[in-house]
């Protein structure tokens, strides 16, 4: 096949790669708290496996773990690249599998329900069901829902919310796109989202030595990042772009 003198997946490629860059130099502080954020996550499941994983069922809970984190980042990755639907259909994933990790604890019966789902719906989904009475339980699912509202069923969340950025010089045609103040209303979803979701997938996990050390750094960055977000709220109930509160 004869190569384009206009590669349009290097175009695509890069207009993704500009939007992370910009998001990143607008926003320091978000970006350096989400990369704390990730790396002690990272830690915590690096540790796991240093534990030791001394069954099959742990060994799936501890791939399934890893899933969740490659989800969230790869949905803050879209979020910030002004796909917004994308990032929160990919969201919601991430906070399915939280919650069936929970469900499988160390019970291989629900192991194997979980890996024949497709064969056997309606046990997987008797069983595979969110326990609102527990308060991050309940977090997340309100987070499952609203993730599929706009993500998975909503299909016009970047469209909705669309501007004029610019136009033609003869003002013939107006280019669109997604303002940052949609960015950082949606990415205050993902934030509001992080740790909920990786405790969830944390609740299963036996804490050996290297866990449990490495949890007391996980603690802390906890704790700063929930101040952080604090603020990161507050400043955008001040433009009246606070979305978070569906999620409490």
């Amino acid at each position: 096949m004869k190569q384009s003198n206009f590669p349009e997946l290097d175009t695509l490629l890069s207009k993704k790669i500009t939007n992370i860059r910009e998001f990143k130099k607008d926003q320091e502080g978000v970006w350096t708290l989400v990369d704390s954020a990730y790396l002690v996550s990272r830690m915590m499941i690096r540790a796991a496996l240093e534990d030791g994983l001394p069954d099959s069922v742990t060994v799936h809970r501890f791939m399934m773990w890893q899933t969740v984190l490659e989800y969230q980042m790869e949905s803050f990755f879209l979020v910030i690249s002004r796909r917004l639907d994308e990032g929160l259909a990919i969201l919601r994933m991430a906070a399915e599998l939280a919650r069936d990790i929970v469900r499988i604890g160390n019970d291989q019966k629900r192991l194997d329900t979980w890996l024949n789902r497709a064969m056997d719906k309606k046990s997987y989904r008797a069983e595979f069901r969110f326990r609102d009475a527990d308060g991050i339980e309940a977090h997340v699912h309100r987070l499952y829902n609203l993730a599929s509202e706009f993500g998975v069923h909503g299909h016009s969340t970047t469209s909705t919310a669309m501007t004029a950025q610019r136009s033609s010089p003869d003002g013939r045609f107006v280019a669109l796109g997604v303002p940052d103040l949609e960015v950082y209303k949606w990415l205050q979803i993902w934030l509001a989202s992080f740790f909920p979701t990786q405790e969830l997938c944390l609740r299963s996990m036996t804490r050996g030595k290297a866990l449990a050390e490495a949890e007391a750094h996980y603690r802390e960055m906890q704790v700063a990042f929930e101040a952080a977000f604090k603020t990161f709220r507050e400043a955008l109930r001040n433009q009246n772009a606070d979305i978070s509160a569906r999620l409490h």
